[in-house]
């Protein structure tokens, strides 16, 4: 895996949003999805006291990052967690002292990184063939989206259609991808799949997105249980947070943004949103980064309540 493939997205409003939860000596920021390290490098070089905690599903993820930062690994500055950031709270115990709770800041880059999305291992996107795998979690864990697709009924596979991918017609379209599995037109393939979309879903418009674009995207929430993580990690985040701590969270679609935005709501008592509306890219990161164009980066500051 190489690291330098991935560019964090909103990288310079990040820093500036955490910036005053960790200009304090010996800060501590979870990282709660590592990935490509890049929001962990510069948080590292900006802050040169700070601390960070860096989670990810993907051993591939950290072994990078060991290598890319070793430095920082040397010096105590920098500590991993193998595994979903959801599941920090039961482990926080386990941590060393220096990166126990309570934080000083949290972020989570929702995104996938470069190397998840364009290497066939992986199996989540449909530019190259590859097994309909779709897991996070390296080794692999869990059921793939494949098996998903096999052991679901239509009656499931269109409740994941339509919630996650939020999909007009996803039982129609849930019968179809079922009836595909069954006569064997549908194989364990990202390529089978898509053009099984293809032919059965019509892209709206010249700029419409892909037909087969939703439907991966609900696979992926699914195969992951990316929205139930995300709402119980960031439920467990207030309590460990200092007085004065930050929460930066950045989404790449509506249904991510939707569960922090009401997780905000729900915990005002606890929380002030720093920012009244998300932070977007502007244009020139967006010429430079295409993904950037959807992301949205939402802050949190912790109350003393």
């Amino acid at each position: 895996m190489d690291a330098n493939v991935h560019i964090p997205v909103l990288l310079k409003e990040t820093l500036a949003a955490l910036a005053p939860a960790l200009a304090s000596s010996s800060a501590t920021l979870v990282d709660g999805t590592l990935g490509g390290a890049g929001h962990t490098s510069a948080v590292l070089a900006r802050f040169p006291s700070a601390r960070v905690l860096a989670c990810d599903w993907d051993e591939k993820a950290l072994q990078a990052a060991r290598s890319k930062l070793g430095e920082a690994v040397k010096s105590g500055r920098l500590e991993f967690f193998h595994g979903n950031f959801a599941r920090l709270e039961e482990n926080s115990a386990t941590l060393p002292p220096a990166f126990a709770p309570p934080w000083n800041a949290v972020l989570l880059d929702l995104g996938y990184s470069s190397n998840q999305l364009e290497s066939a291992e992986y199996g989540m996107s449909f530019q190259e063939d590859a097994p309909l795998d779709m897991r996070l979690a390296r080794p692999a864990q869990g059921t793939s989206a494949w098996e998903l697709l096999q052991e679901s009924t239509e009656s499931e596979l269109a409740d994941i259609l339509c919630a996650y991918g939020e999909i007009h017609g996803s039982r129609r379209l849930a019968r179809k991808i079922a009836e595909a599995a069954r006569s064997g037109e549908l194989t364990n393939s990202t390529k089978s799949l898509s053009s099984l979309l293809e032919r059965i879903r019509k892209r709206k418009g010249k700029e419409g997105i892909h037909p087969a674009t939703l439907v991966f995207q609900a696979l992926r929430i699914a195969v992951n249980d990316e929205l139930r993580n995300l709402d119980h990690f960031l439920e467990d985040a207030i309590l460990k947070l200092k007085t004065g701590g930050r929460i930066a969270v950045i989404t790449f679609h509506s249904l991510e943004d939707r569960v922090v935005k009401r997780w905000g709501q729900r915990n005002s008592a606890s929380l002030s949103a720093v920012t009244r509306k998300p932070v977007t890219a502007g244009e020139a990161e967006i010429r430079s980064n295409p993904r950037s164009r959807s992301a949205k980066l939402r802050l949190y500051e912790r109350n003393g309540v």
